[in-house]
């Protein structure tokens, strides 16, 4: 089934009522919905490089009028890079790795230990706008992918808060059995635990995980 321009529009705006979006999602696609998609894209934008295609949330990958070359883009015009390279390294990085910068978009006890998890926004140089979040373990290196956000966002606060992340290369994966060890070390080492001995109250498959561990 083919949709008219307006419902297209309604599409990329959010907008657009749920029945339609279910038979648009469950139907067969019509061949010409994806090129009337990049030409609505194309006239929202102020600049005159051509929609390739659209990369995530605001960004884009364009050809170069002049140069014919293809990079990442954002709706405001900023060039990232390649395409083949991470934008993210090229972006504004914003990394929450203390207490008091989580505190800030969490409730009172309920942020994350920066020892374990850290958030890392990224903006666009130019504009301001957040292009994604990131929530890994410190030190972790920067991926292409991860969860997005279209929510329009500016920089705020001093710019020393910004920083750039490491390029560290990815640690190994560890072992299970190691891994048993340190999530449940606040438990008897498996060693010590008797084979009559009883798991500790609503800790029973973590109990014998464990010892399971431990047996190897």
């Amino acid at each position: 089934m083919a949709y008219d321009r307006k419902k297209i529009e309604e599409l990329i705006d959010g907008t657009i009522d749920w029945e339609t979006l279910h038979r648009m999602l469950s139907e067969p696609k019509d061949p010409e919905r994806f090129q009337m998609y990049l030409e609505i894209l194309q006239e929202r934008v102020p600049w005159e490089d051509r929609i390739i295609l659209p990369y995530q949330y605001h960004l884009y990958i364009v050809q170069k009028k002049d140069t014919k070359e293809w990079v990442i883009k954002c709706d405001c015009g900023h060039e990232f890079c390649d395409y083949r390279d991470n934008w993210k390294l090229h972006a504004l990085i914003y990394v929450r790795d203390t207490e008091e910068a989580l505190n800030e978009i969490y409730p009172k006890l309920m942020a994350p230990d920066p020892n374990w998890q850290v958030f890392r926004e990224y903006y666009c140089p130019s504009c301001g706008t957040l292009l994604e979040v990131e929530a890994p373990t410190p030190g972790t290196r920067s991926s292409t992918t991860g969860s997005r956000t279209s929510r329009p966002s500016t920089v705020t606060g001093s710019a020393s808060r910004f920083r750039s992340v490491p390029n560290r290369p990815a640690s190994k994966p560890r072992r299970m059995r190691s891994a048993g060890r340190r999530l449940f070390r606040r438990f008897p080492p498996p060693s010590r635990v008797p084979a009559h001995a009883k798991a500790p109250p609503n800790c029973g498959g973590a109990f014998r995980f464990v010892r399971r561990c431990a047996r190897g």
